[in-house]
């Protein structure tokens, strides 16, 4: 029974310091903006795509591909990387790269001054 109880309070200091991790500053987040790919794709296939393709840029925080009303999917979508700006200038030379049989088309899309974070 005492090993059970140390496992059990070493468990719950593990998670009391999981919960107390700082949220990511807003200039600790890089965003770009992805277009290019067909509109009539399945969401998921496009964001798994560019999910891979940008793995070697930083670390993807997320991806983002809007669904619109008539199921057909927005003609561009955000990638979000943890490293800020050099993670963008890394997925700036990816512009114009095939991503299994479309062009990735990448614009940085930072965060206005006054975003709400």
């Amino acid at each position: 029974m005492e090993g059970s109880t140390i496992k059990g309070v070493s468990l719950l200091t593990l998670n009391e310091s999981d919960s107390k991790k700082t949220r990511p500053r807003k200039r600790d987040i890089g965003r770009i903006r992805v277009m290019g790919y067909s509109t009539e794709l399945p969401g998921d296939d496009v964001e798994s795509s560019l999910r891979k393709h940008f793995s070697s840029c930083g670390e993807i925080t997320d991806v983002c591909v809007l669904v619109l009303d008539n199921n057909i999917l927005n003609s561009f979508g955000f990638i979000y990387f943890l490293g800020g700006q050099g993670t963008v200038d890394k997925a700036m030379q990816l512009s114009g790269t095939d991503v299994g049989g479309w062009n990735v088309i990448v614009e940085p899309y930072p965060f206005g001054e006054d975003a709400d974070w």
